[in-house]
């Protein structure tokens, strides 16, 4: 108790001293809080509208490549009709006689990669078919990138 009387002065400028702290440290806080929790919500904001923008981009992109796909088809189809494949020209290569002497021949390989995916040309030379389909394939190929490159820009 003699403590308390002696030392009254200095234990009072000490509790009004933290108690000052303690008032500015709260609402230093809670400033801060209010700023970090509007940051937050702000981002959750910007992730929500970049999400919604995704997947419009991923919506677009797949409508495009069902497109392309289904117009390619299509197109591969009228060709198939226009070439009637049965009564369909090959051109052949001019395997006329060449100038010159060949090297000899070096170990040959054991076999092949597989055969190839075209089921149109026959071993008697290129169809008209194959040709016309391998430029509408480029040509789709062009407008696929050209459309997908509109969509994400």
């Amino acid at each position: 108790m003699t403590f308390l009387l002696g030392y009254w002065k200095q234990l009072a400028i000490a509790s009004i001293l933290v108690l000052l702290f303690s008032a500015g440290y709260y609402k230093g806080y809670s400033s801060e809080k209010a700023k970090f929790d509007a940051f937050k919500s702000e981002l959750a904001l910007r992730a929500k509208i970049q999400d919604e923008k995704n997947n419009a981009t991923i919506k677009k992109q797949k409508q495009i490549n069902a497109n392309i796909k289904k117009d390619y088809a299509d197109a591969l189809k009228k060709l198939s009709i226009y070439y009637d494949t049965t009564s369909s020209t090959k051109w052949l290569r001019d395997h006329g006689s060449v100038p010159g002497k060949l090297p000899d021949v070096s170990d040959t390989p054991s076999g092949t990669n597989g055969d190839t995916q075209s089921n149109q040309s026959g071993s008697t030379g290129i169809a008209a078919l194959d040709c016309a389909s391998d430029v509408l394939q480029l040509v789709n190929l062009q407008k696929w990138v050209k459309d997908q490159t509109i969509v994400n820009n």
